[in-house]
């Protein structure tokens, strides 16, 4: 897992650079200061964690949005925990700077095509783009720059995993360049994907 702060100042580290902690962490006798000015994203390993940060841009109607989980239906207003006017290639250039690799960019309906391929041009091979996702469709922003493409709704169809369609993905996009979404939602007592 990887620790995210925002700072600015003074950073104490050991030699090793993976034995590095923000101020305070350890006694300053055991360490080698270094002084530097830093002002985004400071990264350090957490010990015995094994999950990975991702950053994500989740664009609706073109704008980035953070909708609240289960509240995205169709001919409803979704709830917005978060909305910017800042662009989402903004983001992508961030995420870029700050070395944060396999993000993805979500397209959460239509509308938001031209906001997507902005932002995986900003970051070319750093984003994984998904939503609407199809053979058809997976090459243009492939080309545009993401490493990968995010499959939900078109390979899960009627709760079961259509291996007609996958193997439609797989035959138009090398099955290294595609990931598939298990969104999950608990209902009774399993987990259940989500599609639609």
């Amino acid at each position: 897992m990887v620790g995210v702060v925002r700072y600015i100042g003074r950073v104490d580290f050991q030699s090793r650079w993976t034995k590095w902690r923000p101020p305070g962490c350890l006694s300053h006798r055991r360490f080698r200061p270094y002084f530097f000015r830093y002002e985004s994203v400071i990264l350090w390993p957490l010990q015995g964690a094994s999950v990975n940060f991702r950053p994500c841009i989740d664009l609706r109607g073109g704008r980035v949005v953070q909708i609240v989980g289960g509240s995205l239906r169709d001919g409803a207003t979704p709830a917005t925990n978060f909305e910017t006017g800042r662009l989402p290639a903004d983001y992508a250039r961030m995420y870029r700077a700050d070395i944060l690799p396999a993000g993805h960019v979500i397209m959460l309906g239509p509308g938001n095509e031209t906001a997507a391929l902005s932002a995986l041009s900003a970051y070319p091979g750093g984003l994984r783009v998904g939503g609407g996702i199809g053979p058809v469709n997976a090459h243009r922003y492939l080309d545009a720059g993401a490493s990968h493409v995010i499959v939900t709704s078109y390979v899960f169809r009627d709760g079961r995993v259509d291996t007609e369609r996958l193997d439609r993905m797989v035959r138009s996009v090398d099955r290294e360049r595609l990931v598939l979404d298990l969104s999950c939602r608990r209902r009774g007592g399993a987990y259940l994907v989500v599609t639609d």
